[in-house]
């Protein structure tokens, strides 16, 4: 009978210890719940007001807003850093887009007697304090990316283009701008940056 006693008693021990356990488990897994809580809410507390990010077009934009409007362009172009200037005629259209946030740029003309169109989109990246440009056209059918400053009252983009040859370094300056004309030149490097040749120039003006 005592041996039966003991068995009994060890048993609803063993009972009260699972009981026991389990309460200690359900209280830690609430606690670390709310602690977790906390910590998130204090975390979304602790954000300034001034983190929300800006949106809507930069004021820099209004620095090339001269641009909007109907361009004609009279344009020289380099086949090889040897070769003669070929001259050709273009025309262009510069309007903002996206609500301002964005300048979109169309060029129809000839290149080496063939129909050539390009489309490029200019903005200006706030986080970087960069201007930022890609241009697709029906020739090469890839997206060039250039990234650039405008200082001095020159626009310049530098980009790498991939080529069959190669990478090709891009650099492209607007100058001698106002708001019925600018100048417009194109240069390139096979070497990666050593040495430089023009391979298009242009007198951009705005038709009235």
């Amino acid at each position: 009978m005592d041996v039966i006693n003991e068995e009994s008693r060890a048993v609803a021990r063993n009972r009260c210890m699972e009981e026991s356990m389990k309460r200690i488990s359900l209280f830690a897994i609430l606690t670390l719940l709310i602690v977790s809580a906390g910590v998130a809410f204090s975390q979304e507390q602790a954000i300034p007001e001034t983190a929300a990010p800006q949106i809507g077009a930069p004021p820099q934009m209004k620095e090339i807003s001269f641009l909007v409007g109907f361009w004609d362009v009279a344009m020289q172009v380099k086949m090889a850093p040897e070769a003669p200037w070929m001259e050709t005629k273009a025309v262009s259209t510069c309007s903002l887009v996206l609500d301002g946030c964005a300048m979109q740029s169309t060029f129809e003309g000839d290149m080496a007697g063939m129909p050539m169109k390009g489309i490029m989109f200019t903005c200006f990246n706030r986080t970087t304090g960069k201007w930022q440009a890609s241009w697709i056209d029906n020739f090469g059918a890839a997206i060039s990316l250039y990234e650039g400053e405008l200082k001095d009252g020159k626009l310049i983009f530098a980009g790498e283009d991939k080529m069959p040859q190669g990478t090709m370094l891009t650099r492209i300056t607007q100058f001698n701008m106002t708001n019925t004309k600018f100048d417009w030149l194109m240069e390139n490097s096979m070497d990666g940056g050593k040495t430089w040749f023009e391979s298009m120039k242009a007198v951009y003006t705005k038709r009235q």
